[in-house]
């Protein structure tokens, strides 16, 4: 078992990145799970604003006060230097001047440059700002329009664009009876995390396995070539059932409880994607000898893979063309299960098992052309 205990160290050395990539996931897996439907993940984010009056009229005095209530509103300066200075430190995130004449240009019905404005980087919270203030003044010139006098137009367009509307996100009653909520959630981001770790750390163990001094240690020993290739398929194989056995105790961890029902097709599913994804870093190590390299493909494997077969984006939101090329990957046929098992789509026995079989069948594919490939080396580096 020289060549078993061999592989199994390179796979040691990788375990800290291996590591790494489950904790993260696993914490964020947690927290998407658990606080999913929490009303308190999104809050509009306040920004520290200073304002200076120059107009110093009720339209004024409305447009700060309308600001105040969502934001920090802090006294302003007239001095530029002074203005500027606050800007880039940090201690206000936009700057906004009411220029003498803004009533009677709001009044007359304008809409265009009727404040100023400063800032130093452009972020979300300064075009959330500025699409706030075109939407105040536009409001308010929709009121004048309707015949209000300038005193309520202000009024009634600050209390329209600050009423706050309970939303009830209803979800369809086939849902909960195939997988509970935080199940579905776990599994649907899964693939990415299986990919970036077995393949991280497979792909450099197959790297340093394939290497020509390596090679040529193997002829000379008393190792016969079958051997050695099962020894590193049993330690594949070792590796792969631990990750995918970790993954497995972070679900039921975020599901909140043992695994029940249709969700158990989840479980085997992964294993199915787990099994590729060890596959595909054989494939990918017969082509690349550095490991710098190996990583960089990976990330762009794993990555491209997600956003186009669903992972990241779903697959309702993808577009015709986009789908119909992820249907050559397994990723997409793995989503696919998800999405029947979380009740997106009508779940039928022998689409989830035709599906799951596609996904071994791209396994199965990867694993005879890496042989191939790899036959083939072996008989050039021998010549």
């Amino acid at each position: 078992m020289q060549v078993f205990k061999a592989f199994m160290k390179i796979l040691k050395s990788r375990f800290g990145i291996a590591a790494m990539y489950v904790v993260i996931f696993l914490a964020v897996g947690f927290f998407i799970s658990r606080y999913d439907d929490s009303d308190e993940l999104f809050q509009q984010t306040k920004m520290n604003l200073m304002i200076v009056d120059r107009d110093n009229s009720a339209a004024s005095k409305a447009l700060t006060e309308f600001l105040s209530g969502s934001n920090t509103v802090v006294e302003g300066v007239e001095d530029t230097d002074d203005l500027m200075d606050a800007l880039y430190y940090g201690r206000i995130d936009y700057a906004i001047t009411i220029p003498e004449g803004f009533e009677a240009r709001l009044n007359a019905g304008e809409t265009e440059n009727l404040l100023e404005s400063r800032h130093i980087h452009e972020s979300y919270s300064v075009a959330n700002i500025r699409m706030l203030l075109s939407e105040y003044v536009n409001t308010v010139n929709a009121y004048r329009v309707l015949g209000m006098s300038s005193e309520e137009s202000y009024q009634r367009a600050s209390e329209v664009l600050t009423a706050k509307v309970d939303v009830t996100i209803a979800k369809e009653e086939t849902k909960s009876g195939y997988m509970r909520d935080g199940a579905a959630s776990y599994f649907r981001y899964l693939p990415y995390i299986i990919l970036s770790v077995i393949m991280s750390t497979l792909t450099p163990a197959f790297i340093v396995m394939n290497k020509k001094e390596i090679r040529f240690r193997t002829d000379c020993s008393g190792i016969r070539p079958k051997s050695y290739t099962l020894q590193i398929f049993a330690a594949s194989v070792v590796f792969v059932t631990l990750v995918w056995a970790v993954f497995m105790a972070g679900g039921i961890w975020s599901s909140g409880g043992m695994f029940a029902g249709k969700e158990w097709v989840a479980v085997w599913n992964s294993l199915v994607f787990s099994v590729f994804a060890a596959v595909l870093a054989m494939f990918i190590s017969e082509f690349i000898t550095n490991r710098d390299v190996a990583n960089i493909v990976t990330v762009i494997i794993s990555l491209a893979m997600c956003f186009i077969c669903g992972v990241f984006v779903g697959q309702a939101m993808l577009g015709k063309g986009v789908l119909t090329a992820a249907r050559f990957l397994p990723a997409y046929w793995y989503i696919r299960v998800c999405r029947m098992l979380d009740g997106e789509l009508p779940y039928i026995s022998r689409d989830v098992m035709t599906a799951i079989v596609i996904e071994a069948a791209f396994a199965l594919v990867f694993l005879l052309l890496a042989l191939v490939v790899r036959k083939a080396r072996s008989q050039g580096v021998k010549a």
